[in-house]
């Protein structure tokens, strides 16, 4: 009996111990997770528009999340944008920033759900970086090579950069 016991208490033990181990586990992969969704974080403004000491209230402009940045003298210091298009394996979410005249300066991948391997040059800062400096509509194939393997990923990009810039232009112009 004595001995059952003892079996009794090792097993519980190695219970509590697994269960201790998921619960970590599962608190770092939620923590990993949330700060992949679509929230507008003032993390992600600054680092998209790091002259900004003030940001607007998020708004819409044509499907894209907006947000207007000034510097500490309340003058435009950029705009930033969040914006999203379909890929090869579903949605791609990027973070752009724009210089006052409305010309990207920064992009980044907020979360994207292509195949790995494959489409790791896409969202490789060497691909991203083509976009730096546009001001109008991109298009692929024209202004900027697809990579090969991987078209669908690369008019994904496109796509959601091409969205925030036609955004940012017309909050610039004064509309919506």
């Amino acid at each position: 009996m004595n001995v059952r016991l003892k079996v009794l208490a090792q097993i519980l033990s190695i219970c509590v111990i697994a269960a201790v181990g998921l619960a970590l586990l599962n608190a770092t992969v939620g923590n990993i997770s949330s700060g992949n969704d679509s929230t507008i974080t003032l993390g992600r403004m600054q680092a998209a528009v790091p002259e900004g000491s003030e940001f607007s209230q998020p708004r819409t402009v044509g499907g894209v999340r907006t947000v207007v940045a000034h510097d500490s003298a309340g003058r435009i210091a950029g705009y930033y944008a969040q914006s999203s298009a379909q890929g090869s394996s579903g949605d791609i979410e990027l973070a752009i920033g724009f210089l006052p005249n409305g010309s990207v300066r920064s992009i980044s991948v907020i979360s994207q759900h292509e195949m790995p391997g494959i489409t790791d040059e896409v969202f490789s800062d060497k691909f991203l970086e083509r976009f730096i400096g546009q001001r109008e509509p991109t298009r692929l194939g024209d202004d900027i090579d697809a990579i090969t393997g991987a078209t669908r990923s690369c008019e994904g990009v496109t796509e959601a950069v091409n969205k925030a810039v036609s955004a940012i232009s017309t909050i610039i112009q004064g509309g919506e």
